[in-house]
């Protein structure tokens, strides 16, 4: 099963402490789809979206993983299948072509507005998205996010320890 990842799972050692099977593929970009911090999460802060937008200039990147059936169901309940998020299907255009892809997207139920990602989550996907070399566009577009300071200090000093150092931008200046 192939997985379009644009948030926290873009880095390599986020999605695999989650599903250590998980096998890069390629990246690509979804045509019609935009980015946005939109999802409201349990431990109070926002989370990244895909939301189709049917314009065709929109461009969501992302990077292609391979995942085995009991990898998705795994990453289905990290992901909070049937709560804050749900499942569609689209087309990624790669350089190998069109590849078919299941990607996590917010549940309408779930959308907030005017809440930021936790510094260290925006780092997930900052780092990810320079580990793959995706568009400086995005990344540009990542480092003018607002994020905040998760008030737990061992989850945010655990999920810190993740990004490798090189990649690791300092709270507050992601």
């Amino acid at each position: 099963m192939l997985n379009f990842a644009y948030g926290s799972n873009l880095l390599m050692e986020r999605l695999q402490a989650r599903v250590p099977q998980a096998r890069f593929v390629t990246t690509g970009r979804l045509q019609g789809w935009r980015f946005a911090f939109n999802v409201r999460s349990q431990d109070g802060s926002a989370k990244a979206n895909a939301l189709r937008s049917d314009q065709p200039g929109d461009l969501l990147s992302g990077v292609i993983y391979e995942l085995d059936e009991a990898g998705k169901a795994t990453l289905d309940r990290y992901e909070d299948v049937g709560g804050a998020y749900r499942i569609e299907h689209a087309n990624a255009l790669t350089k190998h072509g069109l590849m078919e892809v299941y990607l996590y997207t917010g549940s309408e139920t779930h959308y907030v507005e005017g809440l930021a990602p936790y510094d260290w989550y925006l780092g997930f996907i900052l780092a990810g998205a320079m580990q793959h070399q995706l568009p400086e566009t995005f990344i540009t577009k990542l480092r003018s996010a607002t994020a905040k300071n998760d008030p737990d200090h061992a989850r945010a000093t655990g999920n810190w320890k993740l990004i490798p150092p090189a990649l690791r931008s300092p709270p507050g200046q992601c």
